[in-house]
């Protein structure tokens, strides 16, 4: 099937074929990228279109690499100002579940300086995951993994993998994760 990738803000429209898989892979150049970081959070539209469907999305582009106990973001050493948390809104005293509720968390960690979010112990709302790139905030994902789990089990193992899975699959592509 013919698809088409198109990112306007960079003038590139590649028109792809997929395989018998469904799959279409390309290398895009971009002239003029500016690469996503906590000091400058820039995403690109992005759309993926074919004859039955379209997709738009929001995407920034980033490296990641580590020498030695060095982190370095887009080729310069990161400092890294964490905090924890999880998505629960204190005031009343219950879960986080709207993209408001996102926003305050996320506003709140921002006031306090920070350029990265521990999101503790599960992967949380997409609200929380899109908001922090759009904010410039790092995130550090977890599985619910912690306290007295029986790692020895085949049966928690499989469990870990799949939830670990499943993460991977949602944000493999937000550059804010690292």
């Amino acid at each position: 099937e013919k698809v088409t990738v198109a990112i306007p803000e960079l003038k590139i429209n590649a028109e792809l074929t997929t395989d018998a898989e469904g799959k279409a892979g390309t290398v895009l150049n971009a002239k003029r990228l500016q690469r996503w970081s906590p000091e400058e959070p820039k995403l690109y539209g992005v759309t993926v279109s074919s004859s039955a469907d379209r997709v738009e999305e929001q995407i920034g582009f980033r490296n990641i690499t580590v020498k030695g106990t060095d982190i370095y973001l887009n080729g310069k050493p990161t400092f890294m100002c964490c905090i924890s948390f999880h998505e629960e809104i204190p005031q009343r005293m219950g879960r986080a579940f709207s993209e408001a509720d996102a926003a305050m968390l996320l506003n709140e960690a921002k006031a306090l300086g920070v350029n990265m979010i521990r999101l503790a112990h599960y992967p949380q709302s997409e609200y929380t995951v899109r908001l922090a790139e759009e904010k410039g905030i790092l995130m550090w994902e977890e599985i619910p993994l912690w306290q007295k789990i029986n790692f020895a089990s085949e049966e928690v193992c499989k469990l870990a993998e799949t939830m670990a899975d499943e993460m991977i699959q949602r944000d493999k592509n937000r550059c804010g994760v690292i």
